[in-house]
């Protein structure tokens, strides 16, 4: 939490009992609260569509949101790069933003490893001793 009083919280879960692949995104405020439900990427997995609900003094409003087809957040990042690529001045800036977004999955992905690793030692501690099988 910040001095004023903003803190911002990220989870990731890998091994979701959702039934689908789910992305959810949750900002709350002072004034109320969005929540975002949908599916970021290709999975075949995935609920029909995006949902937005704000909530405002306990009043929930669901946002109309426009269908989209699989994939479509990665082809408008597409359709905006040769544009970048042209412009002189936007050069190190974009090569800059890639390096940091490699930065951060390649840290969320470590984090994840060494959880695991982590939780399998935890398991491996509290085992049963096979000799007490044995008995």
């Amino acid at each position: 939490v910040t001095e004023t009083g903003v803190s911002v919280a990220i989870r990731a879960s890998w091994a979701s009992h959702e039934p689908y692949d789910t992305t959810r995104v949750r900002v709350d405020g002072s004034a109320g609260s969005a929540t975002l439900d949908c599916t970021f990427g290709f999975s075949p997995n995935r609920r029909k569509g995006s949902r937005l609900v704000l909530v405002r003094d306990g009043e929930r409003t669901e946002v109309p949101l426009p269908e989209e087809e699989i994939g479509a957040e990665y082809l408008r990042q597409l359709d905006e790069l040769p544009q970048l690529l042209a412009d002189p001045a936007a050069r190190g800036r974009t090569v800059e933003e890639v390096r940091r977004t490699i930065a951060v999955i390649e840290r969320i992905y470590g984090s994840a490893r060494r959880a695991r690793i982590g939780a399998r030692s935890t398991r491996a501690a509290h085992a049963v001793p096979r000799s007490t099988l044995l008995n």
